[in-house]
């Protein structure tokens, strides 16, 4: 948990927005605003941003859990470093994810002292290679046909086909049921 919220707090999703310059907000979930939960209020703001930064504020903070994570592995933060050395960002073709993909290569770098390998993919081959599982970290978007939550949410159920980074959480499951 360590490691994975230090990755998040290294990432500034306000630059990467500025920088894609297409009118975008920083997501901090995976719900965007405009989605009524079944009260009518918005799901993005009920739910909260989850502690995650959309700037550099949480950098130090990053460095500090990278260091935990390295000492909760019984590691040096040198040796998770190079445990992480050369992790690969996976996306599909696109100079859009391109540049978000380079500017958290970058960051990571820069912030955590890790530094990961981008490779790009067409999409039926980049399709095909997150459906089998076989990436370290892949760049991921979702629509939905109606403006309701479970239309995002839905493909983290365990049996969902599209269900490619595998969550797996019963209790989860049971509250998409319901």
């Amino acid at each position: 948990v360590n490691l994975r919220t230090a990755l998040t707090y290294a990432i500034n999703r306000t630059a990467i927005t500025e920088a894609l310059s297409a009118g975008q907000i920083p997501a901090t979930g995976f719900v965007p605003q405009g989605f009524l939960d079944d009260e009518g209020n918005d799901f993005a703001v009920e739910s909260g941003d989850y502690g995650i930064p959309i700037d550099d504020s949480k950098f130090d903070e990053a460095v500090t859990l990278f260091a935990t994570a390295a000492a909760d592995m019984s590691m040096s933060v040198a040796d998770l470093q190079a445990a992480l050395e050369g992790k690969v960002i996976l996306y599909n073709t696109s100079e859009g994810h391109k540049m978000v993909a380079e500017m958290v290569q970058e960051s990571w770098s820069q912030v955590l002292g890790i530094n990961v390998i981008l490779q790009n993919q067409d999409w039926a081959v980049f399709q095909e290679t997150r459906e089998n599982g076989e990436f370290d970290i892949a760049r991921g978007g979702w629509l939905t046909d109606f403006m309701d939550p479970a239309g995002l949410l839905a493909i983290f159920t365990s049996e969902n086909a599209y269900n490619d980074p595998g969550y797996d959480n019963a209790a989860f499951d049971t509250l998409m049921s319901e």
